[in-house]
């Protein structure tokens, strides 16, 4: 969990620490003293603060990089030239530094850019680039399991900070279809579920049909997501998909599938209600298919309360 000091929170909302100290002591945003008096403050509830009082965070302390390196990723964040900025997280990945990767995804969080974006126009054009390296034989399979692995380190240390809507009542199931390995996209979906108030079940990686099968009988979710690849055995994956859809239309829930290339099947041959070919996409398909709406705004502090 990132915890912030005063002056930081103050950097964070554009106001002084002597106000961040005042909304402190009036209870209006949480925080922790430490045994000498020191405020600190969860990132998390200082987003969530912000976005209540409409507010926008600043962006904070940047990550650890080169002068040129901080140039591109602030020109890359205000200009929303997104490709520059999934040009440092290549970099960082290919590298292996989880400390820098991890900071470079907060640091683009702070400054309120959507989960789906960060994740459909930072992390995926990433992924997309290390695949096809390793594909031309300029990257070893070691360098890409390292490269995919502090990548989804970063994800997850990331995932307390993230801001989440209240529940909704509702229930997913996110899994990998027996053979898929590849698990970085399907975890962002399950994140961005969360941060619409969903309660998530990760399965993760390699689920075998049959067990997925029974897992979602059993838990009657409102929604599975599905990630898969293009494979040789395509027959054994419909076959796996006809049974999987028996298992959760049994309780009248929906199936999103989505992955690499999933787009070249049908929905009928999947047996889904859509396929997904981002996040952002995913996202929108079920806000529509559930009927769920963004949550009122509250009005921000008025200048005596500042």
């Amino acid at each position: 969990m990132t915890t912030l000091s005063t002056e930081q929170v103050a950097q964070l909302l554009d106001v002084t620490v002597s106000t961040i100290k005042r909304w402190a002591d009036e209870g209006m945003i949480a925080c922790i003293k430490t045994p000498g008096g020191h405020r600190k403050f969860e990132l998390a509830e200082v987003t969530r603060f912000a976005e209540g009082h409409g507010m926008r965070l600043s962006g904070g302390t940047p990550p650890p990089l080169s002068g040129e390196q901080l140039e591109q990723l602030q020109f890359g964040i205000h200009a929303q030239n997104y490709h520059r900025v999934s040009d440092l997280l290549l970099e960082e990945a290919l590298q292996g530094d989880r400390e820098g990767l991890y900071q470079l995804l907060l640091y683009v969080t702070k400054h309120h850019i959507r989960f789906a974006t960060i994740a459909d126009e930072i992390i995926r054009p990433a992924l997309v680039r290390i695949g096809e390296r390793w594909h031309q034989g300029s990257l070893e399979i070691s360098d890409e399991h390292r490269a995919s692995g502090v990548i989804t380190e970063a994800l997850i240390r990331l995932a307390p900070d993230l801001h989440r809507k209240a529940s909704n009542g509702l229930t997913a199931v996110c899994a990998c279809a027996e053979g898929e390995q590849h698990e970085i996209g399907l975890r962002c979906m399950a994140y961005a579920l969360e941060l619409e108030g969903w309660k998530v079940h990760f399965v993760g990686a390699n689920t075998p049909y049959e067990t997925l099968a029974s897992f979602t009988k059993a838990a009657k979710p409102n929604l599975l997501c599905i990630s898969l690849s293009l494979t040789r055995h395509r027959k054994e994956l419909l076959d796996g998909m006809a049974l999987v859809a028996r298992a959760v239309r049994s309780s009248g829930a929906k199936i999103v599938a989505g992955g690499f290339r999933a787009d070249t099947f049908s929905m009928a041959e999947l047996r889904c209600d859509h396929i997904a070919t981002t996040i952002e996409d995913g996202v929108a398909y079920v806000r529509s298919a559930f009927g769920l709406k963004p949550g009122p705004k509250t009005k921000p502090p008025t200048a005596s309360q500042q």
